[in-house]
């Protein structure tokens, strides 16, 4: 840097400069130097992006590399530090309105494969992904043609793409909506849906039923015009993500949320911790549905007869046919289960076996998938097990205390009665730990947790002492399993008047989870689904269920456990101990003897016979219970009777057998 000699002032042999002139010299200096590097930053980040997407990366790498690019070009763009040369400035335009539309793509992908990645649900729940959503969304709306400085024209590609950014964010400030109801003026239903969305904002659940028949007009609306003249029309992945919506909230009406798993995370993102805890007032709502179910089942329809049609719809909107329509086919074929479920209306069921029994249709769907729903009888479980091959399990998400009890055990049931909190939500959809046999469960204490509950140890235990420790709770856990410690672990929960010292890493807490570790691996181990009292493995499913979301609240990230979610949770599995303690005290002395056997035995081969046998011996207990557990779920009390029943019609057949 060379200050001129106008700044410079000559006295004798001194030289000096005023203060003011030098730091505004040095200023336009490093300014110009961070903008020169900043520059090189982007177009190395751009590199990055640009291989990660040659090299089929995640989908959270490549979007690290946009929200990076974001990031940097919106600090280069938007502070008042640098003094932009114009090739600069397009550039950096070019970058940050490239990024807005990348991000924008990356938020709804047409494959909800990418959109149930783990990482990527728990960036997008992040504040900081929060704010950038509305940061697209403000651009998207407010955006110029940079000839006329008029604002660009309002197209259905335009209100998809803000409408589905809106949908996934939450905590939407009011000047936000204000803008895009400006944006939106030329397009009235699309405006009045987001007023509606506006209202429930401030009113919560209270206008439900106005925001779906607002949805539902707006997607009528667009439908009904010529899509083929448009420009830029709304896309395959923004049409199939408004119409899970519509199935999502008019579901809700009925007691229970039914959805996918991608569809019920895109909802779960967009909740705050208000709306969270008022949707009983959403159940409590009433109205026919009837119009809004028929117009689901009509577009549903044409797209997936229209298969050319359709075709020509991927290609406008700039998607590779090949890729893409086989997803967006099982899409609409999974969206017409959903409508019948909330429905429950049998016209829509012969319109699912008419499009399964067309060869265009069944031959571009996955074989497991339309194995399972060509079976003669359908429903609920039909639908859950189908929903699960796929890799996109059924979600029911109980909304009212009085609502009753679904046993299903291919589906993901979450009590929003119970849980209300988002991450605790996320964890029973997205557990941490997948046990042997390939099923997900819930986490056992992380590394970083071990690690903390360590450091609190006093610094004088030798590790003898930790080895004697380790040891003592090991033995503690062992006992609780072979006894009745875990019930009473869950009285004391149930009648505690304070579980707040119960933190996530306390002693007490990790025993805890390692017995509920061992009940969830026995009960999927021993496969109650092949019971032949359906009572009893409804009973067991919900069981599971239960100790499924205790486990994940005792999992959760925060230093103080819920009180009320633990003490809920305990009581409802307490309630069912008179019908299962039996059958898991059973399944708990059978798992025993196998692990004795494998230990005890020095031949491998014979300690595989005696693990199979085992195994047989764990059904046979659960097809024994069938006796001991009558329909009306009568309890443990009765099990002696089914014993005596077992015993006496034995005797019979040994004295006939004599007879003959």
């Amino acid at each position: 840097m060379k200050l001129g000699d106008r700044l410079l002032k000559k006295n004798g042999k001194i030289v000096s400069v005023d203060v003011q002139p030098l730091v505004s010299s040095a200023q336009i200096y490093w300014s110009s130097e961070l903008l020169s590097v900043g520059m090189d930053v982007l177009r190395n980040l751009d590199a990055l992006y640009n291989f990660s997407v040659n090299k089929a990366f995640s989908k959270f790498c490549q979007v690290q590399s946009l929200l990076h690019i974001y990031e940097v070009s919106k600090f280069l763009l938007k502070s008042k530090c640098f003094s932009h040369g114009h090739s600069d400035l397009r550039t950096l335009e070019r970058f940050y309105r490239q990024t807005i539309e990348c991000l924008s793509h990356h938020v709804v992908p047409l494959d909800w494969k990418k959109s149930l990645a783990k990482e990527m649900v728990y960036q997008r729940i992040t504040e900081s992904w929060q704010d950038i959503m509305k940061e697209v969304i403000y651009e998207n709306t407010k955006r110029k043609d940079e000839n006329t400085k008029r604002k660009d024209r309002l197209t259905y590609g335009l209100i998809g793409r803000v409408v589905v950014m809106i949908l996934g964010t939450s905590n939407v400030k009011n000047d936000l909506f204000r803008q895009i109801m400006t944006k939106f003026e030329d397009n009235q239903p699309w405006k009045d849906f987001i007023h509606s969305l506006w209202l429930c904002l401030g009113h919560g659940v209270v206008l439900e039923i106005n925001r779906i028949c607002k949805l539902h007009s707006a997607l009528q609306h667009t439908c009904s015009g010529n899509w083929k003249t448009e420009v830029d029309y709304l896309s395959p992945s923004c049409f199939m993500y408004l119409v899970e919506r519509l199935l999502l909230w008019t579901s809700g009406l009925n007691g229970f949320i039914y959805a996918t798993k991608s569809s019920f995370t895109e909802w779960l993102i967009s909740q705050n911790e208000d709306s969270l805890t008022n949707l009983g007032f959403f159940a409590s709502q009433r109205r026919d549905m009837g119009d809004v179910y028929d117009f689901i089942a009509n577009i549903l329809l044409e797209f997936v007869s229209d298969e050319n049609g359709t075709k020509t719809w991927i290609e406008k909107s700039s998607l590779h046919v090949k890729n893409y329509f086989p997803s967006l086919l099982l899409r609409l074929i999974v969206s017409m289960c959903l409508l019948l479920l909330t429905s429950g209306s049998g016209k829509y069921l012969a319109l699912l076996r008419s499009l399964l029994g067309k060869s265009n249709v069944s031959s571009q769907l996955p074989l497991d998938f339309l194995n399972v729903l060509q079976k003669k009888r359908t429903g609920l479980k039909v639908f859950a097990k189908a929903f699960k091959v796929i890799g996109n399990p059924l979600v029911i998400a109980k909304l009212q205390d009085n609502s009753p009890e679904i046993g299903c055990s291919d589906a993901v049931f979450v009590d929003l009665t119970i849980c209300q909190k988002k991450e605790l939500i996320l964890e029973t959809l997205f557990p941490s730990r997948v046990d042997s046999v390939g099923e997900e469960t819930t986490t056992v204490a992380s590394d970083s947790t071990s690690k903390e509950f360590s450091s609190n140890l006093p610094n004088e235990c030798s590790s003898v002492s930790h080895q004697e420790s380790d040891g003592q709770i090991k033995d503690e856990v062992n006992r609780s399993m072979n006894a009745d410690f875990f019930w009473n672990w869950l009285e004391n929960f149930g009648s505690a008047t304070d579980v707040s010292c119960l933190n996530s890493v306390s002693p007490d807490s990790l025993m805890i989870k390692e017995v509920l570790d061992h009940y969830i691996q026995l009960l999927k181990l021993s496969n109650p689904i092949k019971m032949e009292n359906k009572n009893v493995v409804e009973e067991l499913a919900c069981l599971l269920d239960e100790m499924k979301q205790l486990r994940a609240a005792l999992n959760t990230s925060d230093s103080m456990i819920e009180k009320n979610t633990l003490i809920v949770l305990s009581k409802k599995i307490l309630s069912r101990r008179s019908k299962v303690a039996h059958i898991l005290s059973k399944l708990n002395l059978a798992c025993q003897k196998r692990n004795t056997n494998v230990e005890s035995e020095s031949d491998p081969s014979q300690a595989r016979a005696e693990v199979g046998n085992d195994d047989q011996h764990e059904q046979n207990i659960l097809k024994e219970s069938k006796d001991e557990m009558p329909n009306n779920s009568q309890g443990a009390g009765n099990s002696g009777h089914g014993k005596a029943k077992g015993k006496k019609s034995k005797s019979k057949k040994n004295k006939k057998k004599g007879k003959k």
